[in-house]
């Protein structure tokens, strides 16, 4: 429509490298203890979501497990159990809500699991994903938007991420092909499916107002759907000298941004980025690949997260 899109700059973030003062985008932070005894332990590798006045702290690999907390910090209990019944679930792939129905939502491979968000009581469970054609789609990324069920992965063969809209029968009401044409990405040439698509194609969503939006590590856009899944741009992402050439060459000088741990709301944008190149020590002296990024959207100042303290743990 003519409009200029906000552009993520990456090669201005990492020339132009300062600290991220906190102070200019809150007030003020709230630390909450939670309550935890012997029935209540955590472990360090928990997920997060923050739906409600409710805080869930959930396991996805086995021992599988989620928790529940008030915005006080006092335990609630936990939602569903570990098991292969038709009300417990082996694993959590993903994790989801409809606040409108009062709806908590738990993938477990194609299974879906919901629970009532007052009660925290087991509803019905659906099974998703069997329209999808078998073997051909690598499943990484659950959500519910607009009354659906939102699942993306890699295409073994063509490698291109692929976002399906499903409803709660397993029908696909949309399939969109996230392509990376313009970087003429081939499979992997050794002869084994998904290798590229395991390390480059992921496409990540979340949802901010009522806008589901998604990051393919590869692309130069970033999407979004309207409620109705009318597809529109939202940001730019230009990785200026960073970016990969089609033939790979440059792979260990190249950034790209990663969806994973992403925050959005009316001011900031905020998402990983794997860079590889030696510039990456100057915000992590761990010397790790992955950065943050931080968009200031009302400045459209795209900004470096710094790492201050070296993390001894890392090998």
């Amino acid at each position: 429509g003519g409009s200029v899109l906000p552009t993520i700059d990456i090669e201005e973030a990492v020339r132009d490298f300062s600290s991220v003062k906190l102070s200019e985008y809150c007030a003020d932070i709230e630390y909450i203890p939670l309550e935890t005894y012997d029935s209540c332990l955590l472990s360090c590798k928990e997920k997060s979501a923050v739906i409600g006045n409710l805080l869930f702290l959930y396991e996805g690999i086995p021992p599988t497990y989620c928790l529940v907390f008030n915005l006080d910090g006092k335990f609630i209990g936990k939602l569903g159990d570990y098991g292969n019944s038709a009300n417990e679930y082996l694993h959590i792939s993903g994790f989801a809500a409809d606040i409108a129905a009062n709806e908590i939502f738990i993938q477990s491979g194609n299974k879906i699991l919901a629970y009532d968000f007052r009660t925290l009581e087991f509803k019905e469970h659906f099974h998703i994903g069997n329209s999808i054609p078998a073997m051909t789609y690598r499943l990484t990324e659950f959500g519910y938007f607009a009354g659906r069920f939102i699942l993306s992965g890699s295409h073994y063969f063509t490698d291109n991420p692929t976002l399906f809209v499903l409803d709660k029968s397993d029908n696909i009401i949309m399939a969109d092909s996230i392509s990376f044409d313009k970087y003429e990405m081939e499979p992997t040439q050794t002869g084994t499916p998904g290798t590229l698509g395991m390390s480059h194609s992921d496409a990540y969503l979340w949802t901010y107002n009522d806008t589901l939006s998604y990051i393919s590590r590869l692309a130069d856009t970033l999407y979004g759907y309207d409620l109705n899944f009318n597809k529109y741009p939202r940001f730019i992402v230009d990785a200026g000298k960073y970016k990969l050439k089609k033939n790979m060459s440059n792979v260990e000088e190249s950034a790209i941004l990663q969806g994973t741990r992403i925050f959005e709301n009316n001011r900031l944008l905020i998402c990983q980025m794997i860079m590889r190149h030696s510039d990456r020590v100057k915000f992590n002296p761990s010397g790790s690949r992955i950065g943050t990024i931080v968009f200031d959207k009302l400045k459209s100042q795209t900004l470096l997260l710094p790492c201050a303290v070296e993390d001894k743990f890392r090998g």
